[in-house]
């Protein structure tokens, strides 16, 4: 799948997240491998990252399939194909809890023609048990499309891009299934400096330059990284992805612009780690999320450099012991050459240092704007060596393409970067 700007393999029913999804609340989603997770990326010109997500409706179901899956993942067992009988057993009781509602969405975020972050949504809800005919209708308003004489050319290829949304749920109307679009636009002050207010202008010019992102910006530099002290530590950093200790490592960092914030995507090398930075309802104070953990940042600023600092954590919502909070100051400054400095030392009480990583960035160099990207493997030329039709981006009046199917809930999501001269990219939800 293409993820964090390149393509990657990944667990199926992995990359689990919890969401809230209009007219369904929150549903754990967990990757599906399906067809689209090859033809989006190429389609549609994405440019960070092209996921699907499938969930259902009742968390212990989601979670104990997620559970049983660890065993195939881990290598005790080739497959959970004898476990069928009492799984299925285990469905059946579970099932009476549930409803007869599913739905799906649709989320694309990239940035505008002007470079400001922008989140569309579409959503579907299927009541009343009309779930199960939702992948149908798509296919009956090919019919209807094709006994007008204006349906697809004969010949194989995905069914994408044949017919415009409003045709397809035309045929919704004799059932309980709803749809609706959500435009967000991130026309806010960027994160830190409406944090800051006024201070933000003290800042050196070059830190500025990384917190006035208001779409998205890639850094790439070279770092030193000092490793966990302990072994405990060890492990907590490699939970949480953060680099091995090196004496020079190459730095990637993709700062993103959404509605709500910032995300966060450092590499070290090979490895990598993403947080999402969110408003704090203190000024001066930001909010870091990794994971299920969520860090409060005190923030200040002066001439010299920028510091963070952890002053409360929690884990979901609920608050832990400030005394066994991380202890860090982090610090953005600017070096001789002019370049953006980091450094950031992370300690626990009792373990020690987790990590400690300092180096510098500079903003990476624009790329033509016309690459897509492709897949070692994955092959669309046609009989002539050209790229097939079906493959050319759409315009950006395109409808977003057809739903295969319901399910308790079904989520995607793409992202593009700022330097693409292509459409920003959508992407269609498949079945769970």
């Amino acid at each position: 799948m293409f993820l964090d700007g390149r393509w990657q393999a990944r667990p199926g029913w992995g990359l689990t997240v919890r969401r809230e999804i209009p007219g369904l609340g929150r549903r754990f989603l967990s990757l599906c491998v399906t067809p689209n997770l090859d033809l989006l990326p190429e389609r549609f010109a994405v440019r960070w990252s092209a996921v699907l997500r499938v969930g259902l409706e009742l968390p212990a179901m989601h979670l104990g399939l997620l559970l049983a899956s660890l065993p195939v993942r881990l290598g005790w067992v080739r497959s959970l194909a004898p476990a069928t009988p009492p799984l299925r057993f285990g469905v059946k009781l579970l099932s009476r809890l549930g409803g007869d509602t599913g739905g799906m969405e649709v989320l694309a975020e990239g940035v505008d023609a002007e470079g400001a972050p922008v989140r569309a949504r579409w959503v579907l809800v299927a009541a009343g048990g009309d779930g199960p005919a939702v992948p149908t209708l798509p296919d009956l308003a090919v019919l209807r499309a094709l006994a007008a004489g204006a349906g697809p050319q004969p010949g194989a290829g995905p069914c994408v891009g044949h017919l415009d949304l409003a045709a397809i749920e035309a045929e919704f109307r004799p059932y309980r299934i709803t749809t609706r679009v959500h435009v967000e636009r991130g026309g806010r002050e960027p994160l830190v400096a409406a944090s800051l207010g006024s201070i933000f202008e003290s800042l050196p010019a070059a830190v500025r330059r990384v917190h006035a992102l208001r779409g998205t910006l890639r850094l790439v530099g070279e770092a030193a990284v000092e490793g966990a002290e302990t072994a405990p530590g060890r492990w907590i950093a490699r939970v949480f992805g953060f680099p091995p200790a090196a004496d020079a490592v190459p730095v990637a960092v993709e700062i993103a612009a959404t509605p709500g914030g910032e995300d966060w995507t450092r590499s070290f090398g090979e490895r990598r780690f993403r947080s999402r930075m969110r408003p704090h309802e203190r000024p001066g104070s930001i909010c870091e999320c990794f994971g299920p953990f969520t860090f409060d940042l005190a923030l200040s600023a002066g001439p010299d450099a920028l510091r963070m600092r952890v002053e409360g954590w929690r884990l979901g919502r609920l608050p832990l012991p400030r005394r066994l909070a991380p202890r860090n100051e982090a610090r953005e400054t600017v070096d001789a050459a002019g370049r953006f400095r980091f450094e950031v030392p992370i300690r626990l009480p009792l373990l020690g240092r987790l990590v400690r990583y300092s180096g510098w960035l500079v903003p990476e160099p624009p790329d033509d704007g016309d690459r897509l990207p492709r897949r070692a493997g994955l092959g669309h030329a046609g009989v002539d060596g050209r790229t097939p039709a079906w493959m050319d981006p759409p315009t950006l009046t395109t409808a977003p393409p057809s739903p295969s199917a319901t399910s308790s809930s079904c989520s995607t999501s793409t992202s593009a970067s700022p330097t693409s001269r292509r459409p920003p990219p959508f992407t269609s939800a498949g079945s769970g």
